[in-house]
């Protein structure tokens, strides 16, 4: 992970100016491998680098294109950038570097704004088109790198971190209504406010860019991608989901293992880690080294599973075992990183996890969401079953009948069957009339 900052000047009149040494310095452990400022009359951009491809000096951010008048700070990594460098090269581009971020430069080169549709991976960067007077930055399809920003007096400031940017700001305030419905679960996916008043995220799948013109400039957020169940169905084969799944599965995770530093895997034992190790030692036959979180009270962790697949695998495994009473000492180091409240008493066992992988490797591998993918929480099953029910097929109605036996048992059947009884008669009186289940339901 790297650190961006940066800020525009939106009006020429005077003020305090953001230090953008203080901000970076606030984010010093993002990456201590480099750190590199750009300033002109009109912005001022900032990274700390922590270099994962293309170890050199030459990696060094903010990056400049040739003609410097396209300049770059990037936090992540494309993952297909060896092949879009291959498409770019055929099209005449010269690379220095051996870096992702020299791609999304000249990618922004050729495509404009329209370049991160090409992009498999997670970023969030901010170009300055010194020609066009113009900043465009961006975050990737689902949010995994973060971009905070705020617009305070003359200028618009953004950060990887929220306490970079509380550096610059006067007025530090608690965003009460944000912060409640944040402990009590009930923030709006599409929202983009932070638990301290007038910080915002940019959302998952935005470009914002700003326009600076000399009566007004101009802020603009707009979405660049969206679920598309059509699309998808165009692309991948519906016919064969499991071959599919897994197909696409493998190929996300080879293409995470482009590298020039060490990596290893994050196994907690877990639907989503295991596959992911699987998948590295069984698969593509890469030699792996896992780190997991242990601990020795019953009912408390999945080290059984944990060293099943290291023995399965074998893995050159690592475990560390948390002291459960030191969570209150730790927990104010856990919110200073998150910069908000710690929703999941799961980040516990991370911290741990990440501090004991940092010795040996730099990347680490990790799943999450495999569970809501999959449809593994015990809460999903209400789900299925509704979904096997409104089909109003008779094969899918019979297969919800069986599942509710066998996992609820005869009693509950029976009761069950008193309730969705009438349904047979929708189903037969749809089929008989030939109209389709979706006006039928």
């Amino acid at each position: 992970m790297c650190g961006i900052v940066g800020f525009v000047k939106l009006k020429n009149k005077k003020g305090r100016t953001p230090d953008l040494d203080e901000m970076l310095e606030v984010m010093r452990y993002r990456g201590p491998n480099d750190k590199g400022i750009y300033q002109d009359k009109y912005v001022s951009l900032g990274n700390r680098r922590l270099s994962i491809l293309d170890l050199s000096p030459a990696g060094h951010q903010p990056m400049k294109s040739e003609d410097e008048t396209l300049i770059i700070t990037h936090n992540g990594e494309v993952y297909n950038f060896l092949e879009l460098r291959e498409e770019l090269e055929a099209k005449g581009y010269i690379f220095r570097t051996n870096t992702d971020t020299e791609v999304i430069l000249k990618a922004y080169q050729e495509w404009g704004k329209n370049c991160v549709k090409k992009f498999n991976g997670m970023w969030a960067f901010a170009i300055w088109d010194k020609k066009q007077k113009r900043l465009f930055a961006s975050r990737d399809r689902f949010g995994i790198k973060p971009f905070f920003y705020c617009q305070q007096e003359n200028f618009f400031v953004f950060a990887s971190e929220i306490k970079a940017i509380l550096t610059f700001v006067n007025k530090k305030e608690i965003n009460y209504p944000f912060l409640y419905n944040f402990i009590n679960r009930q923030t709006p996916y599409l929202c983009d406010e932070t638990v301290f008043k007038n910080i915002h995220f940019l959302l998952p799948g935005h470009n914002l860019i700003i326009e600076l013109k000399e009566n007004k400039s101009e802020i603009k957020i707009e979405p660049y991608w969206e679920v598309s169940i059509s699309k998808f169905k165009e692309k991948y084969d519906y016919l064969r989901p499991i071959e599919t799944f897994r197909d696409l599965l493998i190929d996300s995770v080879k293409l995470r293992l482009r590298s020039d530093v060490p990596l290893g895997v994050c196994l907690s034992g877990g639907l989503d880690s295991s596959c992911i190790t699987c998948i590295l030692t069984k698969i593509l036959g890469v030699k792996i080294e896992t780190f997991s979180s242990i601990y020795h009270q019953p009912g408390y962790g999945e080290k059984e599973f944990i060293d099943e697949v290291n023995k399965e695998c074998n893995t050159r495994f690592n475990l560390i075992y948390p002291d459960a009473t030191n969570f209150f000492k730790i927990l104010t180091s856990l919110i200073r990183h998150h910069d908000k409240p710690v929703r999941m008493p799961g980040a516990f066992s991370q911290w741990y996890v990440f501090k004991l992988a940092s010795q040996k490797v730099i990347v680490t591998l990790d799943g999450q969401g495999g569970d809501e993918l999959l449809v593994g929480y015990p809460y999903y099953y209400p789900y299925y079953l509704a979904d096997l029910i409104r089909s109003l097929s008779i094969g899918k109605y019979l297969s919800a009948i069986q599942e509710i036996k066998k996992n609820l048992g005869e009693s509950y059947t029976k009761d069950v069957l008193k309730i969705l009884f009438p349904q047979l008669s929708k189903i037969r009186h749809a089929f008989k009339e030939k109209e389709s289940w979706q006006d039928r339901f």
